[in-house]
């Protein structure tokens, strides 16, 4: 019996991404992927979903999205890994609330935490950065433990703490807890830093949501690389791939 399996990823880009966020998973994932067809593995189908044709991410390159994202929004019930790359923090608040495509942004994300699993394959939800703040915005940290980058951590945190005063929700807690004694800005990202280093936390697996989706978040940048490999091997354990 053929243990072949085809998994689909939805990448959602916006203004400003951070390119290694978007690049590492998709790297990552592009290179554990067998050609479909293979008896055995793995087949990942990465599709990039964007508010316009060309997207330009915060180092000043421009990529070509494959799907608008209504299009991913009418069709998000095909995707089983949702990642979500993050960018800098002026960026991600200028997208949540001055772009009007953040709306459809935020349905899609929340469409995908409420799928649970598909019948054959696992549903995740992958935050890379501070792509985790897009995510705590529309609760989907809720009642789960999340990582960012080290200087999101504040924002996520407000982030998830207004959504459970407005719906009602559990909160999240996030991880690791940084703890600064100086009031100096220089010396409070420093300090940041170097605890985020001590604590080494690259990223978080939260288990599964009400739902069933499974939730990982990763730590700053390079974190997703760690975070996408993690995610290959558990999809492949829990198929008996390996």
């Amino acid at each position: 019996m053929s243990q072949h399996r085809a998994i689909n990823l939805l990448v959602l880009l916006f203004p400003g991404f951070n390119t290694l966020d978007a690049n590492g998973p998709i790297e990552v994932f592009s290179k554990a992927s067998v050609p479909p067809g293979s008896e055995t593995g793995i087949t990942y189908k990465l599709t990039v979903a964007a508010k316009d044709d060309y997207i330009q991410a915060g180092e000043g390159v421009t990529i070509r999205r494959d799907l608008s994202l209504q299009c991913a929004l009418e069709n998000i019930s095909d995707y089983h890994i949702l990642i979500q790359p993050g960018a800098g923090l002026e960026e991600i608040d200028c997208y949540i609330n001055k772009d009007p495509a953040f709306q459809d942004h935020k349905t899609i994300i929340q469409k995908f935490l409420q799928l649970g699993q598909s019948s054959e394959n696992p549903r995740v939800l992958l935050t890379i950065c501070t792509g985790a703040l897009l995510v705590g915005y529309v609760g989907g940290f809720d009642g789960l433990e999340a990582t960012t980058h080290f200087e999101g951590q504040n924002c996520l945190r407000s982030y998830c703490n207004a959504y459970a005063e407005q719906y009602g929700g559990k909160g999240a807690t996030i991880i690791p807890e940084l703890k600064c004694s100086d009031d100096t800005e220089p010396d409070i990202i420093f300090c940041a830093y170097k605890s985020a280093m001590e604590k080494l936390v690259r990223w978080v697996d939260a288990g599964c949501n009400a739902t069933g989706v499974r939730v990982i978040s990763s730590g700053g940048i390079s974190c997703g690389l760690d975070a996408s490999l993690f995610v290959d091997h558990g999809v492949c354990m829990e198929m008996g791939l390996v």
